[in-house]
């Protein structure tokens, strides 16, 4: 007998984090509020 069941394929696409511009530069803007809040309020 033919096996008539439907041929099932997944495939993931990788994509490093760093490839994306906009999350790299959210976190280096995260990193300085945080730089700058250290330094208004005098913890730095």
């Amino acid at each position: 007998l033919v096996d008539m069941s439907p041929e099932v394929s997944e495939s993931v696409a990788r994509r490093p984090l760093w490839d994306r511009w906009a999350l790299l530069w959210l976190f280096v803007a995260c990193l300085c509020v945080e730089w700058l809040t250290r330094k208004l309020t005098g913890m730095a």
